[in-house]
């Protein structure tokens, strides 16, 4: 009966620790290249690994529906076009989504 118990307390904390390496920066970075093996993860017991805080994903800024990004430290906006410009418009004027 023991046992059984521990591994139930094992399986719970495989699933909780699962559930959160997969919303980990390593897990979901490059569409998910450095996953390792389940074997790997399970037999090394990485499921243990104390993971860091997760950053907020950042909102994206627009102007005009198009993309702003940052360039020699300015904002820039990339028209449909292809062509880059430096942002001359105001904080008030960017939309964040």
């Amino acid at each position: 009966m023991e046992e059984n118990q521990t591994h139930c307390g094992a399986s719970k904390a495989i699933m909780t620790a699962l559930a959160n390496h997969i919303e980990s920066d390593q897990w979901t970075r490059d569409d998910g290249r450095y996953i390792p093996h389940p074997t790997t993860w399970l037999n090394q017991t990485r499921y243990e690994a104390m993971l860091p805080k997760a950053k907020p994903k950042e909102k994206k800024g627009y102007y005009m529906g198009d993309p702003i990004f940052m360039k020699f430290g300015k904002r820039h906006v990339r028209l449909k076009d292809g062509r880059e410009l430096e942002f001359a418009g105001k904080e008030k004027d960017i939309e964040y989504r």
